[in-house]
């Protein structure tokens, strides 16, 4: 008996450390993107040695896969608090807003979240199966609305333009506009919320198949 409770102890502060480590990974990730997210640098900050964090991963790849995964879950759980008794169009404008407001508090992490491959054959190991369901929860609730805005008939199912199309259109123009929400926006001047109302106004008006002013 009190081996397995020092086991668990052990564990439980193995737990503990990885997550200081993850945590100031996504510091130094905030404060200068990928190119500021070194080994040494981590270890710096988190007050370990190099040697030490290769005792909890892999390397900086599976820290970027942990960042990741981290990323995806918490984009679900913001998606996840809008009402799912909201009429289909307001809830899925509701769920836009929300992705972009993540994206714009969270930069640096959301870019990671889109563009870092994970999905290389070597990477689909049980760790990655046994949270993809949690990092798949924005995807799947979106997807659910635009179904559900289809069945009332608010959403226009057209030829070639079905369920499927539908979301990935509305996840091209999303992570268009979270991904403007930059340094290059902010240079060249463009009056980033009354556009992102805008673009999300003729989104709605195409998944309903109306003209913008219609």
């Amino acid at each position: 008996m009190e081996q397995t409770k020092d086991g668990t102890t052990r564990e439980r502060r193995r737990e503990r450390t990885r997550a200081l480590i993850l945590q100031s990974a996504e510091q130094l990730l905030a404060e200068g993107g990928l190119q500021k997210l070194t080994l040494a640098e981590l270890a710096h900050r988190a007050d370990y040695s190099k040697p030490a964090i290769y005792e909890y991963f892999g390397g900086t790849e599976d820290i970027l896969i942990e960042l990741t995964n981290t990323g995806f879950i918490r984009l679900g759980e913001r998606v996840k608090e809008i009402p799912a008794s909201l009429p289909p169009d307001e809830r899925l404008v509701a769920v836009v807003n929300a992705i972009l407001k993540f994206a714009n508090e969270n930069f640096e992490l959301y870019q990671l979240m889109f563009t870092h491959i994970i999905f290389s054959p070597g990477r689909l190991d049980q760790h990655w199966q046994d949270v993809r369901d949690k990092t798949q929860v924005a995807y799947l609730i979106a997807s659910e609305v635009i179904q559900d805005g289809i069945n009332q008939g608010i959403f226009k199912v057209r030829p070639g333009f079905d369920h499927d199309a539908m979301v990935y259109q509305s996840w091209v123009v999303v992570h268009g506009m979270a991904s403007l929400k930059s340094a290059l926006v902010r240079e060249v001047g463009l009056e980033k919320e009354h556009n992102q109302d805008q673009v999300i106004h003729v989104l709605l008006c195409n998944l309903k198949g109306i003209l913008p002013d219609g």
